[in-house]
């Protein structure tokens, strides 16, 4: 979208194309959000492309307006209460999305805390010295302990 620092005329295609795209943003965040509530934290990844690019788009438009207030006027007033009706759509998305992100990783940082405190007990608890006072780990104990599979793509 070429934009100059001159009046800048808002058109009807333009209206249409930057409700499209935050309609289809509040949608690629509601699905984060659904995933988000299941705990699918490692499908996220699938919707990052597609949400970046939809949010430079709105950039694009943010920056048209930065740089031409009165491009605003040139949007028919029906095509304002469109867009803001979207937009407020949107910021609810958005808060949604804030509180589930936070309710993930407040879950996540308690499952870590208790893998590692039980990590550092089964260690401390292998830890023992051989007949010549040498620190050593008992290996039938540890062979007996299960892996921990850390997920780091979390």
């Amino acid at each position: 979208m070429d934009q100059e620092k001159t009046d800048y005329s808002f058109n009807r295609d333009d209206a249409l194309n930057m409700i499209a795209t935050t309609k289809r943003l509040s949608e690629i965040i509601q699905e984060e959000v659904d995933l988000l509530k299941k705990m699918k934290v490692s499908q996220l990844h699938t919707l990052h492309d597609e949400k970046l690019s939809l949010t430079s788009t709105l950039e694009e438009y943010k920056e048209v307006f930065v740089n031409n207030p009165n491009a605003i006027n040139s949007i028919p007033g029906e095509m304002k209460r469109k867009i803001r009706d979207q937009a407020l759509k949107f910021e609810s998305i958005i808060e949604e999305d804030g509180k589930q992100l936070s309710r993930v990783m407040k879950i996540q940082e308690i499952v870590w805390g208790v893998i590692q405190e039980k990590s550092a007990k089964q260690m401390s608890s292998n830890r023992g010295y051989d007949k010549n006072g040498n620190l050593t780990y008992k290996r039938n104990n540890i062979a007996n302990t299960p892996p921990i599979k850390i997920i780091e793509n979390i």
